[in-house]
C-alpha cells in the first residue's frame, strides 16, 4: 500500500498545464486514467486485474479548475460536454464520482480502448487499458476477504476477496460513515480511505447482502513541515516528517525521503534516505524525524517523501488452487537504513502470502548470519532472529550478510527465501530458495541455494566452472564528435551587419556508447552456447567556447554585457572586435580564432573532448564604414548517429537489459544572465542568453543470464547508466523569437523589434520542458532491425514550467542642450551629451546597464557667413566654410568634410568608434553668431546602406521638455 507525498518548495508560482495530456497509472489494485484539459481534469478509475468474462465496476469524476465559483462553474460546464466510452458503453461526465458497471466480453483482446469523446461525438483522446489473457473467472462464494490493518489517509485501500464486480450491491462503511467505492472486480474492491480519518476505524464491507467482513483499521497520517522556504546560497532550513498510526504493524513499513534537487540544496545525512519502520520499534505508533538542509545556491528545491505500508494478505484470494493445500509464497529483500553511519542497521523487507481455502499465516521466522568475511564484521544483537539486525564492521575488508526467512502456513506448509548483501550494500544473490508448496507439517523445508557469488558487473568469476557466466561492459563507440551547426550575423542575417550588432553561434554534437552484454558458458562443464547483445546508449554532451588572443572580440549574455573570452552552452553571442576605419588601404580586417570544445558530459563511457577551430574575419571597408563584413569558416565535423543493435543468440541466453525507470526529472527553471544588472529588463531588438539548470538522470538496468542447458547462472546484476536530458523552449507570450534554435540548456532570445504606439512594455513568458531522449520505434519493426534511437526507451515523465522572465521596453536617445551661458565665437566650443534611455511607466529613464549603440551625430543647416563677423578677413581672402564643425578626436570618428579647398578638416558628421551608453562630443565654432542644428540618433538595422539617410528609427528621439529650457539668469517665462 503506497502513497506518495511530494513536498515542493519552489520560489515560482505553481504551474497548471493547459496543454492536452493523458496519463495512466496503476497502484495497489487501482488503474487511474487522467485526462488533462484546459477546463480541468477527468479521472476514470478501474480495477487493475480486468479479465475476459468479468463484470467490473469503475467510476468517472470531473474536477474543474477555477479561482472562484464563477470560473469553476464555467469550467465544469465545459467538462460535462465530454463523455467516456469503455467496453462499448458511453458515460457522460459529471462533477461527482459516477459509478458504472461493465460486462467484459469473454473474447476481449489483451487491451481495451478507453475513449474520451467531445461534444461533437469525435474522439478527443484514446488509450488502452490492459486486460489479462487468463479467462478464468471467480464465482462469488461469500465475502471471503481480509482487510488490511493499516491504511493511509486520502489514499485508495484495496480489499481482496470474493466479489461479483458490481459495486452497486457492495456496501462499505468506515466508522459509521459510508465509504466511496472507486472500483471493483470479482477479486477485489478498492475504496477511498478518507483524508479526515483519525485513530482506529472499523471498516466493514458486505457483498450483495452476504456475510459482512470487518476489520479495525489504523489511520496512518503523514505531516510534512519545513522551516524557511526562501533560501539564499549558504542558508539552512529543515524538513520535519511526522507519521502517526503506526502501532501494531503486521510487518515492516518503508519510508523513503529523496532530495530530487541536490544541485540546489544538500539534505543531511544524505540526499536519499531509506528508513525501515519495524513493528517492534513502532510500539508508540508515532515516527518523527528532522532532516537538515543547506542551500547550495539560491532557488527552489523539491523533496519526495514516500511511505510504503506492508501489504500482507493472510487469507486466500480468487484464482489460487483450492485443493486443500496452502500455496506458500515468500520473497525477501534487505535494506540498510543507516546511509552514513559506519554501523549498519539492516532490515528485512518481506512479502508473503498463504493462499488457498481456509489458509492463513501461522508464523514467520528470521535468521541473520555473516557467511563471508567474519573477521571483518560482527552482529551486535544478542539474538539474530528479528526482522532487524545491526552489524559493526571491524576492519576495512569485505563481508557478506545472509538473511533466511521462513513462512509457515496454517496447514504446516513452509516456504523459504534467502538474500545476501555485502559491505557495499549490494545485493549479491537473488532470493535463492525453491521450496515445493505441498510440504507437510513437520517436514524439513527443501532449500536449494544459488552459489554465494559476489556482485561483479564486468569481470567473470572462475570459482564455479559449470556456469553460464555474464559480463557487462561499455565501450566508447562511435566516437564523440560535433561541429558549428549554424550562425546568424546580426538581425538581418546577411554577410553585412551594423557595427553595433552581434553574431549568434550554435554548436551541435552527439555521443553514443555501445553496451556489450555477454553470457559465456564456462567450458568444458557447461555445454551452452554463447550469446551476446550490443546495445547503443545515448550519451551526454556539453560545449565550451574560448576566444584565442586579445582584442579579438568577446562573448556576451545580454546586450553588451558581460564581456568574456569564454562561454558555455549550445548557443552563444559573439560581439565582434572593433575594427578601425581603413587609413591608407581600402579595407581593414581583424581575424578571430575561436576554439569550440565538444565534451563528453558523463556518458557511460568517457570519450574526452574534441576541439574545433572556428575562424571569424571582421572586415571594414571605406565605402561602407558603418557596417562590418563577416566571414565565418571552420568548425566542421560529423555528428555521429545511433549504431545498430546487434543480437547473437545462444542457449546461454542474455536476458535484458530490463530498464528500471525512475521519475528523476524536475521542473526546469529559467536562469537569467548572471552578474548582469537589469537582467530581467530588455529593450526592443536586444539579444539575451537564457539557460536552465543542468539535470542529471540515471536509470538502472537489470541483466541476467538464463541457461537452457542446465548450467548454473550467476545472480541478476543491476547497473546504472546516465541518460540524456533534452530541453525545449517556447515563447508563450510577448513575441520575439529564438535565434539559431529553441533547444538546449542555453538558448538565445531576441526581443521584438517593434512595439505599437499604444504599448510601453511587452511582458514575455517562456515555457521550458525537460525530457529524456526518445524516438518512437516504427510499427511492425523486427527486433533485429531495431535501431538505437528506437530502443532507448528510457523516457521519464516530461517536466515543464512556464515563467515570466523579462519585460521589454521602448528605447530612446536624448541629446542635451548646450550651456545657456555659451555663445558662439571665433574658435570656441561647447559640449553635448548623447544618452540612451528607456521608457517605463510613462517616464524616460537612464539606459539599462546592458544598453549600448553606435551614436551618430549630424550638424545640419549650419551657417556659412563669409569670414568672421562678415568683416574679417577682407572679402577676397575670406571663405564661406561652415561656421560649426566636429574634430577628429576622442573616441569618435568625424567624417563628411565640407567641400572647398579652404575648408580643411571641417567635419559635419561623426560616429562613436564603439557602441556606447553615453557619449560626450564637442562642437567647435568658427564664427561669431554661428548657428545650426545638431542631432544624435542610434538605429537598429532596418535596411538601407546609409544609417544617416532615413532608416526607420527604433531608438526614439526624445523631445526636449519646456522645463529643460531655463533662462541663464533664472528669469521666469513672460508672455507678451
Amino acid at each position: 500500500m503506497k502513497k506518495y507525498y511530494l513536498l515542493c518548495m519552489m520560489l515560482f508560482a505553481a504551474y497548471i498545464n493547459s496543454g492536452f495530456a493523458q496519463t495512466v497509472s496503476s497502484q495497489k489494485g487501482l488503474t487511474t486514467t487522467v485526462f488533462n484539459l484546459p477546463a480541468g481534469t477527468i479521472k476514470v478509475y478501474l480495477p487493475d486485474d480486468i479479465r475476459p468474462g468479468d463484470m467490473i465496476s469503475g467510476s468517472v469524476l470531473a474536477a474543474p479548475f477555477g479561482k472562484n465559483t464563477k470560473q469553476t462553474a464555467k469550467n465544469l460546464a465545459e467538462l460535462k460536454k465530454f463523455a467516456v466510452e469503455f467496453n462499448g458503453q458511453k458515460i457522460q461526465v459529471a462533477n461527482v464520482k459516477t459509478p458504472v458497471q461493465y460486462n467484459i466480453n469473454a473474447s476481449s483482446a489483451a487491451q481495451l480502448p478507453l475513449i474520451l469523446i467531445d461534444e461533437t461525438g469525435n474522439t478527443a483522446a484514446q488509450l488502452n487499458i490492459p486486460c489479462a489473457t487468463n479467462n478464468q473467472t471467480q464465482t462469488p462464494n461469500g465475502i471471503d476477504c481480509k482487510i488490511p490493518t493499516h491504511a493511509i489517509t486520502a489514499a485508495p485501500l484495496r480489499i481482496k476477496g470474493s466479489f461479483d464486480g458490481n459495486s452497486s450491491n457492495t456496501n462499505c462503511t468506515i466508522g459509521d460513515q459510508p465509504a466511496t467505492i472507486l472500483a471493483e472486480s470479482p477479486r477485489q474492491c478498492i475504496i477511498q480511505f478518507p483524508d479526515n480519518s483519525n485513530g482506529m476505524q472499523n471498516v466493514q464491507i458486505q457483498e450483495n447482502g452476504q456475510q459482512k467482513c470487518s476489520q479495525p483499521v489504523s489511520s496512518v497520517n503523514m505531516e510534512l513541515s519545513a522551516g524557511k522556504l526562501n533560501l539564499m546560497k549558504g542558508e539552512k532550513t529543515h524538513l520535519n516528517v511526522k507519521i502517526t498510526g503506526l502501532h501494531s504493524l503486521p510487518d515492516t513499513a518503508l519510508l523513503t525521503v529523496i532530495n530530487v534537487t541536490p544541485t540546489v540544496v544538500n539534505m543531511q545525512p544524505a540526499n536519499q534516505v531509506v528508513i525501515a519502520l519495524a513493528p517492534d520499534s513502532m510500539e508508540a505508533g508515532t515516527f518523527e524525524r528532522r532532516f537538515d538542509m543547506v542551500s547550495v545556491k539560491t532557488g527552489g528545491f523539491t523533496v519526495n517523501v514516500n511511505l510504503e505500508l506492508p501489504d500482507v494478505m493472510l487469507t486466500p484470494f480468487p484464482g489460487d488452487k483450492n485443493d486443500g493445500k496452502c500455496g506458500c509464497s515468500i520473497t525477501a529483500d534487505i535494506a540498510n537504513r543507516s546511509s552514513k553511519n559506519p554501523r549498519g542497521t539492516y532490515v528485512a523487507l518481506v512479502k508473503r502470502s498463504c493462499s488457498g481455502k481456509d489458509c492463513n499465516e501461522k508464523s514467520v521466522t528470521y535468521k541473520w548470519e555473516i557467511v563471508s568475511g567474519k573477521e571483518n564484521a560482527d552482529i551486535l544483537d544478542k539474538t539474530h532472529t528479528k526482522s532487524i539486525v545491526t552489524v559493526q564492521p571491524k576492519n576495512a575488508g569485505t563481508f557478506i550478510l545472509k538473511l533466511i526467512t521462513i513462512l509457515t502456513c496454517s496447514d504446516g506448509s513452509t516456504c523459504t527465501a534467502v538474500k545476501f548483501i555485502n559491505e557495499k550494500d549490494e545485493i549479491t544473490s537473488e532470493p535463492a530458495v525453491n521450496v515445493k508448496t505441498d510440504t507437510k507439517a513437520g517436514d524439513k523445508p527443501k532449500i536449494t541455494e544459488v552459489p554465494d557469488i559476489p556482485k561483479n558487473p564486468v569481470d567473470s568469476s572462475d570459482k564455479f566452472p559449470k556456469v553460464c557466466d555474464r559480463v557487462v561492459n561499455v565501450i566508447s563507440e562511435p566516437k564523440l564528435d560535433g561541429k558549428l551547426k549554424s550562425y546568424q550575423i546580426g538581425l538581418s542575417n546577411t554577410a553585412y551587419m551594423q557595427r553595433d550588432e552581434y553574431i549568434a553561434l550554435e554548436a551541435a554534437g552527439a555521443d553514443w556508447d555501445m553496451l556489450i552484454f555477454e553470457c559465456n558458458p564456462k567450458e568444458p562443464d557447461c555445454k551452452d552456447t554463447r550469446s551476446i547483445k550490443k546495445i547503443p546508449l545515448v550519451g551526454r554532451v556539453r560545449y565550451e567556447w574560448k576566444i584565442e588572443g586579445d582584442n579579438n572580440g568577446s562573448f556576451v549574455t545580454l546586450g553588451c554585457l558581460n564581456d568574456s573570452s569564454t562561454a558555455k552552452g549550445e548557443h552563444v553571442i559573439f560581439k565582434p572586435p572593433f575594427v578601425p576605419m581603413p587609413d591608407k588601404t581600402n579595407e581593414t580586417t581583424v581575424t578571430t580564432k575561436i576554439t569550440l570544445s565538444i565534451i563528453d558530459d558523463g556518458s557511460a563511457a568517457d570519450d574526452g573532448k574534441v576541439d574545433k577551430t572556428i575562424t571569424i574575419k571582421t572586415k571594414r571597408v571605406k565605402t561602407s564604414p558603418d557596417k562590418y563584413q563577416i566571414d565565418i569558416s571552420g568548425g566542421t565535423g560529423t555528428i555521429p548517429t545511433a549504431p545498430k543493435q546487434e543480437i547473437d543468440p545462444g542457449s546461454c541466453s542474455a536476458n535484458g537489459p530490463d530498464w528500471i525507470l525512475s521519475d528523476n526529472l524536475i521542473e526546469p527553471t529559467v536562469i537569467l544572465p548572471e552578474k548582469v544588472e537589469d537582467n530581467n529588463k530588455m529593450v526592443l531588438g536586444q539579444w539575451i542568453v537564457l539557460s536552465t539548470p543542468d539535470q542529471r538522470d540515471s536509470d538502472d538496468a537489470a541483466f541476467v543470464c538464463v541457461s537452457t542447458g542446465g548450467c548454473a547462472t550467476q545472480p541478476k546484476i543491476i547497473k546504472s547508466f546516465p541518460d540524456k536530458v533534452e530541453y525545449n523552449w517556447e515563447i508563450t507570450k510577448g513575441g520575439g523569437k529564438f535565434i539559431t534554435g529553441n533547444t538546449g540548456r542555453y538558448v538565445i532570445y531576441q526581443a521584438p523589434v517593434y512595439m505599437s504606439d499604444e504599448d510601453e512594455v511587452i511582458e514575455v513568458k517562456f515555457k521550458v520542458t525537460a525530457s529524456n531522449y526518445y524516438k518512437e520505434k516504427p510499427k511492425n519493426t523486427k527486433s533485429e532491425d531495431i535501431k538505437a534511437d528506437d530502443i532507448t526507451n528510457r523516457k521519464d515523465k516530461d517536466k515543464m514550467l512556464e515563467v515570466q522572465s523579462v519585460l521589454v521596453y521602448r528605447p530612446g536617445i536624448k541629446l542635451s542642450l548646450p550651456k545657456f551661458t555659451w555663445l558662439p565665437a571665433d574658435n570656441n566650443d561647447t559640449s553635448f551629451i548623447s544618452e540612451l534611455m528607456y521608457k517605463e511607466s510613462g517616464e524616460w529613464k537612464p539606459a539599462l546597464a546592458h544598453m549600448s549603440r553606435i551614436h551618430f551625430f549630424q550638424l545640419m543647416n549650419v551657417s556659412n557667413e563669409t569670414g568672421v563677423c562678415m568683416n574679417y578677413p577682407i572679402p577676397k581672402n575670406a571663405d564661406k566654410c561652415p561656421d560649426l564643425k566636429f574634430k577628429q578626436e576622442g573616441k569618435h570618428e568625424a567624417f563628411d568634410a565640407a567641400p572647398g579647398t579652404k575648408c580643411k578638416d571641417i567635419f559635419l558628421q561623426a560616429r562613436t568608434e564603439r557602441p556606447e551608453k553615453v557619449y560626450t562630443i564637442k562642437v567647435y565654432s568658427l564664427d561669431f553668431g554661428a548657428f545650426g542644428l545638431l542631432r544624435s540618433f542610434a538605429n537598429l538595422s532596418n535596411g538601407g546602406e546609409n544609417p544617416l539617410s532615413g532608416e526607420s528609427p527604433v531608438y526614439v528621439s526624445i523631445p526636449i521638455k519646456e522645463s529643460d529650457v531655463q533662462h541663464p539668469d533664472g528669469r521666469k517665462k513672460r508672455n507678451l
